[in-house]
C-alpha cells in the first residue's frame, strides 16, 4: 500500500468500472464569502462502482453534494453524467436528472405524515386535482415494504419517528426514484448495526445493477466492506483518488487531516468515590419495569443494548425533555426534571440525537448559540456584557477547535461536524455536572472524534459524569468505564472490567432472546402449553 499525496485515478479492479466515467467532476470551485469551500476539486465515479468519498469536517465534501443535488450552485468547474453535463438549478432538477440524494442532514418534513413525504411532488391525483389520500398511504406502504421498513407506518408524522427511522425513510424516499446517481452522505451515522447491514446491501445492490453509487461516510471498515475506490478532499482540494486496497488507513487518515491522530481512544482515568447521579425507580413513558443506577463523579458510564431499546427515552427524560416517574438525585439532592431548564438548573446538560433540529438555531449566529445557555449569567442589569460574551464563546471555541471563519455565521452554513462541535461548545459553557451523550459522534471525522473522546475524559478528570450512548459500539468499548444494557426500555445487563464489542453484544442479544421467549409464552395458548408439556414429559 502506498501512501503518496497525489494518487492518480484508476479504474476499479472490476469490469463494470472499466472505461470511461460515468460520472466525472473538474475543477470544481465554491466560495461562501471569504471561506472557500471548493477549490478545483475532482472525482470521477464509475457505472457499476461504490465510490468513496472522504475528508474531514469542513473538507468540502457537502458542498460537492450540494452542487450536484441541485441545492447549490458552482462557481467554477464542470460536472459530467454520462458525457452530458449536469448543472441542475434545483433539487427537482437533480431528481429528473437521475440524480438523488440522502442527505447527513435529514430533510422529512416534521408536520407531515411519513406517506406525505415520500411521495412529495408525486401524489396520486383524482381528476380534480385532489389528493387520494388512501391510495398515497397504499403506495407508501408498499414502497417501505419493498425496501424491508416494516416497523414504520406511513400515517405517521415524520417529526414523531426515531432518526434511525427518519433515515430509512429518507433512505427508501431515493431509491423509490430508480435513480442513476445515489448519493449517501453519512446515511448509516444514525443507523444501528443491523440497519447498517440493510443498507450496505441496497447500495451493493444498486452498484450491481450498473448505477453510480457515492457513498460518504467517517466509518473506515464501513469504505473498505464496500467501496471499490475512494477520493479524499482537503481543504476543498482533491489529494487523492485510489482503489480502496492501495492505502492503509493511516494513510488515509493522514490526508484527510494532513496530520497524523496519535491516539483515537485516550486512557480511562479513575472514577471517584463520590456519588454524582443515582436514579431510583424511574419508570419511562410506556414502560413497565423501573430504573435504577447509580453513577460517579468521574465516570464515564455507556449506555448499550439493540436500537430503540429505551437509551433515546432515559436520556430525554433526565434532560427533563420527557415526562417520567421515579425519582433522580444529583450529588445526593432530590431534583424534579420537569423540563431542560430545570435539568440545566440541577447540572445535567444533554447532547440531543438531532442537532439540528434539537440542538441548535440555525439561523442564528455561532456565537448566540454558543452563549445561549448561560445568557442569564452574562447580563449585568438589564443588558448583555457583550465582552462576557465575547470571552466566554472565545474558551469554548478554542477549546473545540471552531475556526471556520466569523462567530457571526449562521451555525446553518456549518459542516455537519463543526455544527456538532457548536452543540458540545453549548454545553461546555454550562458547565455542567452531568452530560447526557446522545450518539455524539455522530456524522464527524475521526479528528473530530479524537477531540470529542479527549474532551470528554478531560471533563471526567474534572469531576464530571457523563451518560453515554452511542450507536457504535467500539466507542463503548473504548471510551466508557461500564456499560448498562437497556432492552424493552428497562436495564436489563451491566458489562464492567474488560470492555469489548462481543461481550455488550452478547448481553444485549441474551436480553433480546430472553425476552422473545416471555412474549411466546405470554402469548402461547393454554392447549399449546399442555401440548409442549406432554411432548416434554414423553421425550423425558
Amino acid at each position: 500500500m502506498t501512501d503518496g499525496m497525489a494518487i492518480a485515478a484508476r479504474p476499479a479492479g472490476t469490469g463494470r468500472a472499466a472505461g470511461a466515467p460515468a460520472l466525472e467532476i473538474s475543477g470544481l470551485d465554491k466560495r461562501y464569502g471569504a471561506v472557500r469551500a471548493l477549490a478545483g476539486a475532482r472525482l470521477s465515479a464509475h457505472a457499476g462502482e461504490v465510490h468513496a468519498l472522504l475528508g474531514e469536517n469542513g473538507a468540502g465534501k457537502s458542498t460537492l453534494i450540494k452542487i450536484l443535488a441541485g441545492a447549490e450552485r458552482a462557481d467554477a468547474g464542470a460536472v459530467l453524467l454520462d458525457g452530458r453535463e449536469l448543472a441542475p438549478r434545483s433539487p427537482r432538477e437533480a431528481e429528473r436528472a437521475g440524480v438523488a440524494t440522502v442527505f447527513q442532514e435529514l430533510s422529512l418534513i416534521a408536520d407531515m405524515n411519513v406517506a406525505e413525504n415520500l411521495l412529495f411532488g408525486r401524489e396520486p391525483l383524482t381528476a380534480a386535482r385532489t389528493i387520494r389520500r388512501g391510495r398515497m398511504v397504499a403506495t407508501a406502504r408498499s414502497m417501505l415494504e419493498r425496501f424491508d421498513v416494516l416497523g414504520v407506518d406511513p400515517r405517521v408524522k415524520a417529526g414523531t419517528l426515531a432518526v434511525a427511522e427518519r433515515q430509512q425513510v429518507e433512505i427508501v424516499k431515493a431509491l423509490s426514484r430508480d435513480p442513476r446517481v445515489l448519493i449517501l452522505d453519512e446515511a448509516t451515522s444514525a443507523l444501528s448495526a443491523r440497519e447498517q447491514r440493510w443498507l450496505l446491501t441496497l447500495a451493493s445492490q444498486m452498484a450491481a445493477e450498473g448505477k453510480v453509487v457515492l457513498f460518504i461516510s467517517h466509518r473506515l471498515q464501513e469504505i473498505r466492506s464496500l467501496a471499490q475506490r475512494m477520493t479524499i478532499l482537503q481543504g476543498g482540494k482533491t489529494v487523492a483518488e485510489a482503489r480502496v486496497d492501495e492505502l492503509d488507513d493511516e494513510a488515509v487518515v493522514r490526508m484527510m487531516l494532513g496530520r497524523r491522530v496519535e491516539r483515537m481512544f485516550p486512557a480511562r482515568g479513575t472514577p471517584r468515590d463520590e456519588v454524582a447521579l443515582e436514579v431510583r425507580n424511574l419508570l419511562l413513558p410506556g414502560r413497565r419495569e423501573p430504573i435504577n443506577f447509580t453513577q460517579h463523579r468521574g465516570e464515564i458510564l455507556g449506555v448499550g443494548g439493540l436500537q430503540g431499546q429505551g437509551q433515546r427515552d432515559l436520556l430525554r427524560a433526565l434532560a427533563g425533555v420527557s415526562g417520567h416517574r421515579g425519582e433522580v438525585l444529583v450529588g445526593g439532592q432530590p431534583r424534579r426534571l420537569r423540563n431542560p431548564r430545570a435539568a440545566l438548573n440541577a447540572g445535567i446538560a444533554l447532547v440531543p440525537e438531532d442537532r439540528k433540529g434539537e440542538g441548535l438555531l440555525l439561523q442564528r449566529s455561532i456565537r448566540e448559540n454558543i452563549s445561549l445557555p448561560v445568557i442569564d449569567r452574562l447580563r449585568t442589569s438589564l443588558f448583555l456584557s457583550r465582552r462576557a460574551e465575547q470571552r466566554v464563546v472565545d474558551e469554548a471555541t478554542a477549546r473545540l477547535n471552531i475556526s471556520q471563519g466569523s462567530m457571526e455565521r449562521p451555525a446553518g452554513t456549518l459542516s455537519g461536524g463543526n455544527q456538532q462541535k457548536v452543540v458540545l461548545a453549548k454545553l461546555l459553557v454550562s458547565r455542567p455536572e452531568i452530560l447526557l451523550l446522545y450518539d455524539a459522534t455522530r456524522g464527524v471525522d475521526v479528528g473530530t472524534k479524537a477531540e470529542i473522546f479527549e474532551l470528554l475524559h478531560e471533563l471526567a478528570a474534572d469531576g464530571a459524569a457523563a451518560l453515554f450512548y452511542s450507536t457504535d459500539l467500539q466507542e463503548l468499548a473504548h471510551v466508557c468505564h461500564r456499560v448498562l444494557v437497556m432492552s424493552g426500555g428497562a436495564i436489563v445487563g451491566e458489562v464492567t472490567g474488560e470492555l469489548t464489542e462481543e461481550r455488550i453484544l452478547r448481553v444485549a442479544f441474551g436480553a433480546e432472546e430472553r425476552k422473545r421467549d416471555a412474549d411466546d409464552i405470554a402469548t402461547a395458548s393454554p392447549a399449546d402449553t399442555e401440548r409442549e408439556a406432554q411432548e416434554e414429559e414423553a421425550g423425558a
